[in-house]
């Protein structure tokens, strides 16, 4: 891509930064990141045009990411990203002693290190391997000390002892691996176990959490295995890369040095031959060092490699040789419900016979719990082979906790009612089908999905007797409809009447003429004051800075901790049995119910919130939101002073008024002077406006 063409991708984010315009940005960088460099005052812009007080999951997400590359620094930047940073840290490390350990108050640390830094925290946990190259230790992870900024490495192999170590000694110097049994051979410096360099290597980066340089693995085997050899014996033996086993005249797949390579050799071997130890780990090897880019261009031969070599492993091998591909390759992303359309796009292009054998593999490496999230995400085409896989227990919850099916999903519930997906069923309500319809700018292999539930909801008498039985109350459906923007409104009329066939209910209220007028431009008189008092009601809620952070991160520990914790204890519950008897299924779906509502009260909230600087506020003689009031009571005198805030910043013991309340509502837009009834039946003066205390002024921001 052109400098010219990212720069203009740079100013499109920066007007817009949703989803789509940030990740085209990071994919030209990823695809050219010395570009960075050339295009560094668009990338400036861009960065300028964030405000480090409200960024979002999405910008935040944006800049950890782009701050890999070697993006200039500056202050902004710094700003910028200790807040991505502080914002995507659980709760529990946003802690001053774990943000000095990331680097994050050292000027001189470039961006670039500090994200390894905050990757590397983000994976640390109890029980992990490390190996500190500073002091060649090996050891095991423990507790982290968020006050000291320090973490127990606890003793591992022949050599070390327990003790506290600097966070940012782990963080910098520290090389982290998944334990397990082969751990214990290549850290193993007794000179009891003997194996090959090249096998010490697969192990290393087999187990290995974050990637390893040459240098890491080089100075672990001195500790570890070679830890008894002379520096010539060492030398000898770390150079000598030939394996031990014996290598056939014929190249087999595992010693292909591409994707298409390896495609060819699969072709030519016998597919009922199950792989050996061996090839199992040339195979893991290869797919940990795959790049990135490589992936990115070669992403359906990918898909296809991965069918070819399905039915040769068992599901330990598998999960061995293609669990480094989780996050990398777009169609296994981390988290597939966040993922972008375009990477899952690939399962559409596979052959259908093709698209169950990669299903049936994604369900064995990486289980259940990741087919229900693919299932929520996939194509029309894909979901065959998909969604029939999944737990519908897990993909219920799912549904029920995203407040959201695919119009996909949807078509597929409905084709599949009577096949397995009758629990679904209860989601295909008509807000539901309305906010899958309503999506926009999907890709192509997504306009099927649509296009058949649209024609499900507009055409199938049968579809229509169903949302009518699923409606608490029919006549709500044409209020709902009001939103359904995708139909036009001869559309939604004539939807209506066709719904109204199945509800005499409906049907009388079309009669009286009343869904026809929600549903065309002509409102009554009296609809059209229900319409105004909707819009009153529909009136953005306005708050503190201080108080929209607070919000974000309570959404963000439901999305990120809460609802994960609850699908683990739904499962486990689940696994009880007899769900008759089961207090802790009754216990962890009254939760899920809770957490699913609370957070579409605050993903509602969010969309409409407007955050106020209440420095910024100009007060006049006007009770504004941002202004200090004094009340005069009629009858005594008394005086009281109120701090008129936003609709979550009350506090009654610092005399903080939310304007939502009943007395916040009654002083908000009065004029000083202004004589007053009370909530409580009192008559008072607003006796005087003025601004903040700058007391709250620090509370607020």
């Amino acid at each position: 891509m052109s400098q010219e063409n990212l720069e203009q991708l740079l100013l499109k984010g920066a007007e817009l930064p949703n989803n789509v315009n940030l990740n085209a940005v990071y994919k030209a960088v990823e695809a050219n990141p010395e570009s960075v460099k050339e295009s560094k005052d668009a990338l400036n812009l861009l960065f300028e045009s964030f405000d480090p007080d409200a960024l979002n999951i999405t910008i935040a997400n944006f800049i950890i990411a782009i701050c890999a590359f070697p993006v200039e620094n500056s202050p902004k930047l710094r700003l910028l990203l200790t807040a991505a940073i502080k914002l995507l840290l659980p709760p529990y490390l946003d802690r001053p002693a774990v943000l000095k350990a990331l680097g994050l108050r050292d000027a001189n640390i470039p961006p670039s290190n500090i994200i390894g830094r905050f990757r590397k925290l983000s994976s640390l946990k109890n029980g992990q391997i490390v190996f500190l190259n500073s002091s060649s230790r090996w050891g095991s992870i423990g507790n982290i000390d968020t006050i000291a900024g320090t973490v127990v490495v606890n003793q591992f192999g022949a050599a070390g002892s327990s003790g506290n170590v600097p966070l940012d000694l782990v963080l910098v110097t520290g090389a982290l691996l998944n334990s397990g049994i082969e751990i214990l051979k290549i850290a193993d410096a007794s000179g009891r176990t003997k194996m090959t360099s090249n096998e010490f290597r697969m192990i290393a980066n087999k187990k290995a959490v974050t990637p390893l340089t040459e240098a890491h693995l080089q100075q672990m085997a001195r500790a570890g295995v070679g830890a008894k050899m002379t520096p010539e014996e060492f030398e000898k033996w770390w150079s000598n890369t030939d394996s031990a086993a014996s290598v056939s005249a014929k190249r087999r797949s595992c010693e292909g040095r591409s994707l298409q390579e390896i495609g060819i050799l699969l072709d030519g071997e016998d597919a009922s031959v199950k792989f050996t130890d061996e090839e199992v780990q040339k195979f893991s090897v290869f797919f940990a060092n795959l790049k990135n880019d490589v992936i990115n261009r070669e992403l359906k031969r990918l898909a296809e490699v991965m069918v070819k070599v399905s039915s040769r492993g068992t599901p330990e091998q598998l999960s061995s040789m293609l669990s480094p591909l989780q996050a990398k390759c777009a169609f296994w992303p981390a988290d597939p419900i966040r993922a972008p359309h375009e990477g899952l796009a690939v399962w559409s292009e596979l052959a259908a016979k093709d698209i169950a054998v990669l299903a049936g593999l994604t369900k064995d490496v990486f289980g259940t719990s990741y087919i229900a999230a693919l299932a929520m995400r996939l194509p029309q085409k894909a979901l065959t082979g998909v969604a029939a896989l999944a737990d519908m227990d897990e993909l219920d919850d799912l549904i029920t906790e995203q407040h959201f099916c695919s119009a996909d999903l949807s078509a597929w519930i409905w084709k599949n009612r009577k096949k397995g997906a009758q629990k679904l069923t209860h989601h295909l309500h008509i807000d539901n089908l309305i906010r899958a319809l309503s999506q926009e700018g999907l890709p192509k292999a997504w306009t099927s999905g649509l296009r058949e539930l649209r024609n499900l909801l507009m055409d199938n008498a049968d579809f229509h007797k169903f949302i009518i039985q699923l409606a608490e109350d029919p006549m709500k459906i044409t209020a709902s409809l009001q939103a359904a923007l995708f139909l036009t409104s001869g559309e939604r009329q004539s939807l209506v009447v066709k719904l109204a066939r199945s509800s005499k209910e409906l049907q009388s209220h079309l009669e009286k003429g009343a869904g026809a007028r929600i549903l065309t431009a002509g409102m009554s008189e009296e609809e059209l004051k229900r319409n105004e008092q909707m819009q009153a009601d529909n009136e953005p809620s306005y708050t503190s800075m201080q108080s929209h952070r607070k919000l974000i991160q309570e959404l963000d520990d439901i999305i990120k901790i809460h609802q994960p914790e609850n699908r683990e204890a739904l499962k486990a519950a689940r696994a009880h049995g007899d769900f008759r008897e089961n207090a802790e299924f009754d216990a962890a779906k009254e939760r899920r119910n809770f957490l699913s509502r609370r957070r579409g009260e605050l993903e509602q909230e969010l969309m409409t919130v407007q955050t106020i600087d209440m420095r910024k506020v100009k007060v006049t003689d006007v009770a504004v939101i941002g202004s200090k009031v004094t009340l005069e009571y009629e009858d005594d005198k008394k005086v009281e002073v109120y701090y008129l805030l936003g609709a979550w910043d009350g506090n009654p013991e610092k005399n903080y008024l939310s304007y939502k309340t009943r007395l916040g509502q009654v002083i908000r837009n009065k004029k000083k002077g202004s004589l007053l009834k009370l909530p409580n039946g009192q008559k008072a003066v607003l006796a005087d406006v003025a601004p903040l205390d700058e007391a709250v002024f620090a509370d607020m921001d």
